[in-house]
């Protein structure tokens, strides 16, 4: 598992060591990320949970599901993150020209649980409502079915890319897939979930992509 670099905001959450790992989390965990927070300002969550917010295609919302995370051995600043296997309801089917694929993609978002129900409650504002207090500035890709290519010179046809998480950066309408030593970069924000829905940051994301992914008209990969 590749270690979340975090700042002390975050280690002071718990002992040294100590995990941080939600009653309905189901490990071991599929992958893991490495991560940076910048903007620090001094807030803290008062119960700390972490999720992959989904892309719920079908219904334009989110899908939550909850994230192990626990302070490394090493280092106090450090943070293991743990990811499941997306939930069926994250995942939806993409045709991308006679082909088609199956993906999810989300976002990792840091929360103070404020209602206790271990769920981030975007359409809520007010005291009473959860706290948004970082999400990551990158995105998370999963792929169940791969999509396909077709090579030059009638070579059979080969997936774009692995089945399993992927990671990329979405800076002025360019894509860039992370290599594995590139971190995730988590922005604390705090605050109101009604204020921070991602969702058509997402909606954006996976057009970009399934456009990347649309066949060439001239052939080739």
């Amino acid at each position: 598992m590749k270690r979340a670099a975090l700042p002390l905001a975050f280690a002071t959450l718990a002992s040294c060591g100590d995990p941080m790992i939600p009653a309905d989390f189901s490990g071991p965990p599929a992958a893991a990320v490495s991560g940076n927070v910048v903007g620090v300002n001094g807030s803290e969550a008062a119960h700390p949970r972490m999720s992959l917010e989904w892309l719920d295609d079908l219904n334009v919302s989110l899908v939550g599901q909850s994230l192990s995370y626990q302070r490394s051995e090493k280092l106090q600043t450090d943070w293991d993150i743990g990811l499941s296997l997306p939930k069926e309801a994250a995942k939806f089917n993409v045709s991308i020209g006679a082909g088609s694929a199956r993906i999810g993609v989300g976002k990792i978002v840091y929360f103070d649980d404020r209602d206790g129900d271990g769920q981030v409650g975007w359409s809520c504002r007010g005291a009473h409502c959860d706290r948004v207090m970082a999400i990551s500035s990158q995105f998370v890709l999963f792929v169940e079915r791969p999509p396909y290519c077709q090579p030059f010179g009638g070579a059979p046809a080969k997936p774009r890319l692995s089945a399993g998480y992927h990671y990329y950066s979405f800076e002025g309408g360019v894509l860039r897939p992370l290599a594995a030593s590139d971190p995730m970069s988590f922005t604390l924000i705090d605050r109101a979930p009604v204020d921070s829905d991602p969702t058509a940051e997402l909606q954006v994301f996976a057009e970009h992509l399934l456009s990347a992914w649309w066949p060439n008209p001239n052939g080739g990969c």
